[in-house]
């Protein structure tokens, strides 16, 4: 399934969870190609065989552009489906959200732990019935803003699983910072006060060595 994740792992990378695709998300796009079968079959049966009987080049004329309509169209929108469903690719590593759809027009997701701003889970009422969500990951930046719409992997099966361990990385991630942050602040006032202490230091050196020297040119004058 992570091929495509696979070959992009940095060093030191490791993915730490894989997103499940649901087969039932195949489910929706089966049933319309399913009735828009039905529907030519019908039709050619109860309209375009009796008019064959009086004209077979009108009944061509019209049984012809309704297979490719009926038929066609939802074969194709079918078949891209299906390869989409197989290229769908989406993983969670020890430093980024990586993600891959698509066959011939291919998106890619990949955002680092930090960046990323939430994840949202929804399904409709196939979903709900048959156990699969569309997995939503939503970061910052006009990277985010162009594809927005995009990040939108569907038909997952373990999406609240996905989503619980990506929502913990990020708080990792968070607290992690947080506590960077507050080391190098911690340091920084250190140094600080290493600098001032040093600087305190000096002065009341050059302090003493100063009353050292008018003592010592007093006690000549006398």
């Amino acid at each position: 399934m992570s091929k495509y994740v696979e070959r992009n792992l940095n060093n030191g990378e490791e993915i730490i969870f894989k997103a499940k695709k649901s087969v039932w998300a195949l489910l929706p796009i089966f049933l319309y190609f399913l009735v828009c079968l039905i529907a030519a079959i019908v039709l050619q049966i109860s309209v375009f065989d009796k008019m064959s009987e009086a004209s077979s080049d009108i009944a061509s004329l019209f049984s012809i552009p309704a297979w490719v309509i009926l038929v066609g169209i939802s074969g194709i929108e079918l078949i891209v489906s299906i390869l989409r469903w197989i290229s769908l690719e989406l993983c969670i590593t020890n430093k980024r959200v990586i993600g891959k759809m698509g066959v011939l027009s291919i998106h890619t997701l990949d955002y680092m732990i930090g960046k990323v701003d939430n994840v949202c889970i929804e399904a409709g009422v196939i979903g709900n019935i048959f156990n699969y969500h569309t997995v939503s990951v939503r970061g910052g930046g006009e990277i985010e803003k162009r594809h927005k719409d995009k990040n939108n992997f569907k038909g997952i099966k373990n999406a609240r699983e996905f989503k619980n361990i990506l929502t913990e990385a990020i708080e990792q991630h968070a607290a992690s910072a947080r506590k960077d942050q507050a080391m190098e602040i911690a340091h920084a006032m250190a140094e600080k006060d290493r600098a001032e202490s040093l600087t305190r230091a000096i002065a009341a050196k050059e302090q003493a060595q100063e009353v050292a020297k008018i003592m010592q040119e007093n006690s000549k004058s006398e």
